[in-house]
């Protein structure tokens, strides 16, 4: 069985403050929240290289297996966010997961839907390039209803 924890559980302490607080808990796996902050209100930026790089020495330190990264930064209806999404979906796929959690969006009109319809078929090729699914949060707009 497999059962992990997301980071964003230790709002508002870093990815680096949760992951061992994650491995104390005798989880082996997490889901890594692809964000530089320690609170996710602060922002979608991703991580720099920098980063990632310590993210994948301490998941190694600790014996941790990325089960999935959430790859959301913010209203996909944006070009930047696009790009940021997209991104944070090579990241996701170097850190060894094989689920990507993204938000799917709200549209207010049948071309911002085409737009995001778009936007997630591009991302869907990207993912099974790089050997991942993306899941989407069951947010208000496109998945709202469960």
């Amino acid at each position: 069985m497999l059962v992990s924890c997301f980071t964003n559980s230790f709002v508002p302490h870093s990815v680096e403050q949760a992951l061992p607080r994650i491995k104390a808990a005798g989880l082996e796996h997490v889901e890594i929240a692809l964000r530089r902050a320690g609170d996710p209100a602060a922002g979608p930026e991703p991580p720099d290289e920098a980063l990632l790089d310590r993210w994948q020495q301490l998941l190694a330190d600790l014996d941790l297996n990325v089960a999935s990264a959430s790859i959301m930064s913010g209203d996909p209806r944006s070009s930047e966010v696009q790009t940021i999404t997209l991104d944070k979906l090579r990241m996701a796929a170097r850190l060894g997961a094989r689920i990507a959690v993204a938000n799917a969006g709200e549209a207010d009109n049948p071309e911002e839907k085409e737009l995001l319809y778009a936007f997630h078929r591009r991302t869907g090729d990207l993912a099974g390039e790089l050997g991942l699914t993306v899941a989407f949060e069951t947010h208000p707009g496109l998945c709202e209803s469960w």
